[in-house]
């Protein structure tokens, strides 16, 4: 694990089961689920991933880990949003194949499944991050620019948020600029009035200043 120490999590599974299926062998599962988790992730997300699978006892608690890059991920695609988009679909496919995977191995069904998730880790926090600056963009010109204003606010929280889980230096210096372009491409750069209506100057400020604090929450240095 030590070439994976500094990457992020790109996707998880966590399951929790009661009670622990009986002569259950635990390190046979922990091998059969990092060589499933370590195959699959390959195919769908890319090669060379990190994969970690942890048990813990007393009831039977599985966490299952791909480590990896944002760069190798988003870049095999063409275009930054497209590659957003794959893989985020793609980190959630095999998060919900190793949860399904860990029910068959375990034989767990049902009344012992006390709780699963399929997480899809800075992929998917990225990927809200990028559909919100589309959803403020489409917003334009048709909801109120305070709105626009409150979104973006709320917006600047999930993006310090991505950028304390994005733990690979080479993944921040790629993708924060990336981002950042894509943002500014994107969001208007005055508050565009609703048809018939007038953008206040008060209103008008406000936004151009709500959008320069947004497009410098995505310098690596902070100003």
């Amino acid at each position: 694990m030590a070439d994976y120490i500094d990457k992020s999590i790109i996707c998880q599974a966590y399951l929790h089961i009661d009670p622990v299926p009986e002569d259950l062998d635990e390190e046979a599962l922990k091998a059969d689920l990092l060589n499933f988790l370590g195959v699959r992730a390959e195919f769908f997300l890319y090669k060379d991933v990190g994969t970690e699978v942890e048990l813990k006892e007393g009831s039977l608690k599985i966490y299952l880990t791909i480590l990896g890059s944002l760069y190798a991920g988003i870049s095999q695609y063409p275009g930054f949003r497209d590659g957003i988009d794959k893989l985020a679909s793609d980190a959630k496919r095999v998060s919900e194949y190793a949860v399904s995977e860990s029910l068959f191995l375990t034989k767990s069904r049902h009344d012992c499944v006390l709780r699963t998730e399929a997480r899809t880790g800075v992929c998917g926090t990225l990927k809200k991050i990028a559909d919100e600056i589309d959803h403020i963009k489409q917003e334009s010109g048709t909801a109120d620019p305070s709105r626009l204003i409150a979104r973006m606010e709320a917006l600047k929280k999930d993006i310090f948020t991505f950028k304390d889980n994005v733990t690979d230096p080479e993944d921040k210096a790629w993708v924060f600029p990336q981002l950042k372009q894509y943002a500014d491409q994107q969001l208007p750069k005055r508050a565009v009035p609703k048809k018939d209506e007038v953008v206040s100057v008060e209103m008008g400020n406000a936004y151009i200043r709500e959008r320069g604090l947004l497009m410098r929450s995505m310098n690596l240095e902070q100003d």
